[in-house]
């Protein structure tokens, strides 16, 4: 104490001979330490010559330890305020700043060109008249608001933010102004708005596919669908609403195809419910007036279960006409092998008698008469006539083919 005393002695003197109360750390005699706050004046005899000092030593342990919670409070404070995406801020009973939290990556701004101005009536200030109109009519009532969206222009683009204030009123319930936060949701507001875009192109997309689409939750509920799906449920589509179940809907497709076909229809229904819980499946169906549709079950990553609706109408018809070409080209393929067996036939029966009566010729003995050999001759002529007649009736044949 004493020490410290010669040390302040010359240096913190004021014109009263007062000297400026300070704090520092003191030892006591057992060897606990505590914070103790001096406080003092200059002694002087008769003369006005200074012979020492008096003093007031008193232990504010306490009171440092809650300036040193203060102080701590305050710097996570700050600290959370530079991590976060978010801003405090305080403004008098006329809406002017009077206190901001410093500046950060979110809020640039320093808190320095701000304090003074009011709050909402910045040039670069961005809003719907009518969620203005609603936070000034919470003001003007003194009441809190919540969730003020808005936006600002800076010097990185246009940045959205979300506001919070409640009213803070003076100890005598005098009006003092607002204190608040301020969000910022620029990231989340682009990639709503990026998200938004996607889901658009998506839809368009599905519309103009000459396909079917519907997506089903992992829960049996509707989620979505095309309008070429839609229409190919005919009056079932009516159950085709968010939140309805793949039972109902199944039901009500039952009902509309019993009336044009005849079906079991509890087994039907089974056979589609259960047709839902394999993770792939496909089968086919045609409509009353003659169209065909393939219909493909995917299950997807997160459960839910896509419905992928193709028309093959055209496929069928096809696969109809290449049946019918078969059976064609079977049947001439039988007539030509049944002509072919015929024809050959036919050729055997004149060449055989040919053949013979060549070798009658080839063994001929000296009592064969000149009859049997024109007889002979004129049998072998005339098998070769008709034998020539068909092999030219077969290249007739082939050049019609």
């Amino acid at each position: 104490f004493e020490r410290q005393g010669r040390l302040r002695y010359h240096d913190h003197v004021d014109a009263d001979d007062k000297i400026e109360a300070h704090t520092v750390n003191f030892r006591r005699k057992d060897g606990s330490v505590f914070a103790g706050e001096t406080i003092g004046t200059i002694v002087r005899d008769e003369n006005g010559k200074q012979i020492g000092f008096m003093g007031l030593l008193r232990d504010v342990t306490d009171r440092e330890q809650a300036h040193q919670a203060l102080l701590q409070s305050e710097r996570r404070f700050r600290d959370f305020a530079q991590a976060g995406a978010y801003r405090f801020w305080e403004t008098d009973a006329d809406g002017r700043y009077t206190y901001l939290s410093p500046a950060n990556r979110f809020f640039p701004n320093s808190e320095e060109l701000l304090i003074g101005r009011n709050q909402y009536k910045s040039p670069n200030f961005h809003y719907e008249e009518r969620d203005l109109q609603s936070v000034l009519d919470h003001i003007a009532r003194h009441e809190p608001y919540h969730d003020f969206h808005h936006s600002v222009l800076d010097g990185r683009g246009r940045r959205y933010r979300a506001s919070s204030g409640v009213p803070v009123f003076e100890s005598d319930g005098t009006f003092a102004g607002y204190r608040g936060v301020s969000l910022d949701e620029t990231g989340e507001m682009l990639a709503r708005r990026e998200a938004e875009t996607l889901s658009v192109r998506f839809h368009a997309a599905i519309e103009n596919f000459n396909a079917g689409f519907a997506l089903w939750s992992s829960d049996r509920h509707f989620v979505a669908c095309n309008e070429f799906y839609r229409k190919s449920t005919g009056p079932a589509s009516t159950a085709l609403v968010p939140g309805a179940s793949f039972e109902d809907f199944i039901r009500v497709r039952a009902d509309d195809i019993k009336t044009h076909r005849k079906i079991d229809v509890d087994a039907w229904i089974e056979e589609r419910l259960s047709d839902f819980e394999k993770p792939v499946s496909s089968h086919e169906y045609a409509t009353t007036n003659g169209d065909w549709y393939r219909i493909t079950k995917q299950r997807l990553a997160n459960g839910d279960t896509l419905f992928f609706l193709a028309d093959i109408t055209l496929a069928k018809v096809r696969e109809d006409e290449l049946i019918n070409a078969r059976s064609i080209a079977e049947s001439a393929s039988q007539a030509k092998s049944e002509f072919l067996s015929n024809v050959s036939h036919e050729l055997r029966t004149p060449l055989n008698a040919i053949l013979g009566f060549a070798q009658i010729f080839e063994r001929a003995s000296p009592s064969m008469t000149a009859e049997k050999f024109s007889r002979f001759g004129g049998i072998i002529r005339e098998n070769g006539d008709y034998l020539l007649d068909l092999i030219n009736g077969i290249l007739d044949l082939s050049a019609i083919e």
